[in-house]
């Protein structure tokens, strides 16, 4: 790769990335991140007994959440959890990248910021990926660490410091299922596979894995004995056949294949071609067709299990796992093509492939809820100044609090859409008021519209 692509690639990443840095700078917490300040004098365990009996068995993401700024009454520095993740991101990419082949650090530095962009770019939810703690913690942390136990899977399957290797992947299947239960499914089945495919090679039985698929099917007892679990599990919209659930999923995949993974694949493609990659997956995959099969088996599961369970579309944050999950897929799939198709292609056809699917992302309706692409939000919310008058609005607030105990305060105007997720309402009952208003202690706050 010369220094005209890696430069132009850079700049490329740079333009994508430090928007939501920059914008991180900005962040105040919202919805559900008020919810878990309440109870903060009592202990740690307890509030974790609390939402394993009467919300859900996600302990890990509320570790977080009862231990963000606003435990300690604080409701600053949530930007650097933004921050944090986007760097635990580049580092389980890095590790990933280096388990495929990919020694050349200039190259896999320009790689992993690509694959953190073409996420950025693609995904159905800025702000319940990036910004909304309870979305990061419960989604965003979770895919990434997925990656991590991947990599730790493949690094015992190869033989390499497998007993380490096998004590990091207990470490991110502890954490993941404490986040997520597709994503435990998910790890499941991908651990199982290679448990066959080992057994397979070697004629023997790798224990590791046996350890590792005792603790998932341990973590599953854990979710499902749940009582918090049942209780959400009692809260639906509608009744749904097995039919309505099969034909929603279908669609779902559908979608998701058309709307965000085919210009996924398409970036990947120019990528290896501007960077000349080199990877060691192209001989190891002899038909690429499974690995279509297999993320989208990945994608009809989680869709089917999620629908089933909320009985109606699940919502972006969701979504955004089930990409996120799908691009590790399409990424590996790109490559082969490339290598295998496209390689020798004339630059002509990768000139006209890029100007397409830059006119597709900029031009057609993201989705039915969001007709700009994430770039054009980000940049919006930061030269509409959006975010700068989103927190001069909320510091007003504040200081109309300090004078008032039943509060009625102006409802945020011209809102920013990549960092404010649900902000209080004109209902001083709803949830989300009544845990700001003990956040602050007064006895009620609402908007007057």
């Amino acid at each position: 790769m010369n220094k005209n692509n890696f430069g132009l690639l850079f700049l490329v990443n740079l333009i994508v990335i430090l928007p939501i840095i920059y914008l991180s700078i900005y962040n105040y917490p919202s919805s559900d991140d008020f919810s878990y300040a309440i109870d903060s004098h009592k202990g740690f365990m307890e509030r974790q007994i609390w939402h394993y009996n009467n919300w859900g068995s996600r302990y890990m993401a509320t570790a977080f959440l009862i231990t963000s700024p606003l435990n300690f009454g604080s409701d600053q520095y949530f930007g650097l959890y933004t921050f944090a993740f986007i760097m635990l991101f580049y580092f389980a990419n890095h590790r990933i990248l280096k388990d495929v082949g990919m020694e050349d650090k200039r190259k896999r530095f320009v790689v992993n910021l690509s694959i953190i962009s073409v996420y950025t770019l693609l995904q159905t939810s800025l702000v319940e990926n990036y910004f909304w703690l309870a979305g990061s913690a419960t989604y965003f942390l979770p895919s990434i660490l997925f990656i991590f136990y991947i990599s730790c899977l493949k690094r015992i399957f190869s033989h390499q410091r497998a007993l380490l290797n096998s004590f990091f992947a207990m470490s991110s299947m502890l954490i993941i299922g404490g986040c997520s239960e597709l994503l435990v499914g998910f790890s499941g089945i991908i651990t199982g596979i290679l448990f066959i495919f080992y057994f397979i090679k070697n004629k023997k039985i790798n224990y590791s894995y046996i350890i590792l698929i005792l603790l998932i099917v341990g973590l599953f007892l854990f979710v499902y004995l749940s009582p918090g679990n049942e209780v959400r599990g009692q809260i639906k919209k509608a009744e749904l056949s097995l039919m309505d659930v099969a034909f929603m999923s279908f669609n779902k995949v559908i979608v998701i294949n058309i709307r965000y993974l085919v210009v996924g694949f398409i970036l990947f493609v120019l990528l290896f071609k501007t960077v000349n990659v080199k990877l060691t997956i192209n001989n190891k995959i002899k038909h690429p067709i499974y690995i279509f099969v297999f993320y989208n088996f990945l994608l009809f599961i989680g869709s089917f299990i999620t629908i089933y369970k909320l009985t109606y579309y699940y919502p972006p944050r969701v979504e955004n796992l089930l990409l996120f999950v799908s691009l590790i897929f399409i990424f590996l799939l790109s490559y082969i093509f490339y290598e295998r198709y496209f390689v020798n292609l004339k630059n002509i056809y990768y000139i006209v492939s890029g100007v397409a699917v830059c006119l597709v992302y900029f031009c057609v309706p993201k989705n039915s809820f969001q007709r700009e692409s994430n770039l054009q939000l980000l940049y919006s919310d930061i030269f509409n100044s959006r975010a700068k008058e989103y927190v001069e609005q909320i510091n007003e607030r504040k200081q109309l609090i300090k004078h008032c105990d039943e509060c009625t305060v102006p409802a945020i105007k011209n809102a920013p859409r990549t960092i404010l997720f649900k902000d209080i309402t004109s209902d001083k009952h709803h949830y989300i008021n009544t845990s700001v208003a003990h956040f602050y202690q007064i006895k009620s706050i609402k908007t007057d519209e």
